[in-house]
């Protein structure tokens, strides 16, 4: 039985090529060469997700339906009920409101964060230093653990010693 090669395979697939003919143990030889098709690269212009991701939930769905419903006595969406409300909070002084009245019309503000950080490769690093740095891991590690152990038991002589903790 002849096996057809793919057109173009990257030293990865090749490898993955050899190491699966080399354990064609209970795999049978049509079975392993679906498992290398899967291996070979979309063809040029081919799309690998031809249906896109899906638009909308089903539940965003029922949401959007719901929202376009006409309210009989007010002769308006839903949905332009809801706007109007949150608007009308918002003009009241209702910060949550408010903010989301701008997200919802402006987008919401991007956030930028800064990083300052230096990076050694372990490779850089003498035996010790290795060492001491591991050795200030630890012993930040043990500290924090210790903390929260401590934390937790507050927690709990406290919730004891007050009836009304135990009531919430």
């Amino acid at each position: 039985m002849k096996t057809s090669k793919p057109a173009k395979t990257s030293p990865r697939a090749e490898n993955s090529v050899k190491t699966a003919r080399e354990n064609l143990t209970q795999n049978s030889e049509k079975t392993l060469n679906r498992r290398l098709a899967n291996l070979r690269p979309w063809k040029p212009g081919q799309s690998g997700n031809p249906g896109g991701r899906p638009k909308a939930g089903i539940l965003s769905q029922a949401y959007h339906q719901f929202l376009e419903e006409l309210d009989p006595k007010r002769r308006r969406t839903l949905a332009e009920a809801i706007a109007k409300a949150i608007i009308a909070k918002a003009m009241r002084g209702d910060v949550k409101a408010a903010s989301e009245l701008a997200d919802r019309t402006e987008g919401k503000p991007q956030q930028s964060l800064a990083i300052n950080a230096t990076v050694n490769s372990v490779q850089d690093l003498s035996d010790d230093e290795l060492q001491r740095d591991l050795h200030e891991r630890l012993e930040r590690l043990k500290q924090a653990v210790a903390g929260r152990v401590a934390a937790t038991a507050n927690n709990r002589k406290t919730a004891r010693g007050n009836p009304e903790n135990l009531k919430q």
